[in-house]
């Protein structure tokens, strides 16, 4: 059997919610207060949501905030906690606007695009129990405009990355190999 939890955020708090979805259907909203408020009524606050393929982690890009909040969830029971991190829950980037993130496959690499003119690609290292506050400079996105978009794990373990407004994508071919990533 088959189960996938569906998580959002509420606007004007810091209240995720997290829905178990099986083949009964929905579960109840479980609700739990972590990481940044996002401000009520801010076109600003957007930016990818993304689980660590394990299940354990949150990565939240806060587009206006200029940093991505990095969270323990509990694939268990859904819900969502500020672990005891450096700040103790966000990774400060270098990026303008944080927008994609997304974990590597082996869930201990997270990597950020900003939504920016010639934006870049950074990596964080996040292994368990060591949480990296400085990054890697990956590469910077190709494409028409060199703005930032979505990052995204493909079937093959492989990261796809796309330019705003650009039908072309780039690729990161070894996301679990840090700075030997291939990008």
């Amino acid at each position: 059997d088959t189960t996938y939890w569906v998580i959002t955020h509420g606007i004007g708090d810091d209240i995720f919610h997290a829905f178990h979805v099986t083949s009964s259907g929905v579960g109840p909203d479980i609700t739990s207060a972590a990481g940044t408020v996002y401000t009520v009524n801010s076109p600003g606050d957007i930016g990818y949501l993304k689980a660590s393929p394990d299940g354990k982690r949150l990565a939240a890009a806060l587009w206006m905030h200029g940093r991505v909040d990095l969270l323990d969830f509990s694939n268990v029971t859904g819900v969502v906690s500020n672990p005891d991190y450096p700040d103790p829950y966000f990774i400060p980037v270098l990026s303008q606007n944080p927008y994609g993130v997304s974990f590597s496959p082996n869930n201990d690499i997270l990597y950020e695009v900003g939504n920016e003119l010639n934006a870049t690609v950074y990596q964080f290292n996040v292994t368990p129990g060591y949480v990296s506050t400085t990054s890697n400079v990956v590469g910077a996105i190709s494409g028409s405009n060199g703005r930032g978009g979505a990052i995204q794990i493909g079937p093959d373990g492989k990261l796809y990355l796309n330019s705003y407004l650009s039908n072309s994508l780039d690729v990161i071919n070894y996301p679990n190999l840090g700075s030997g990533c291939n990008y």
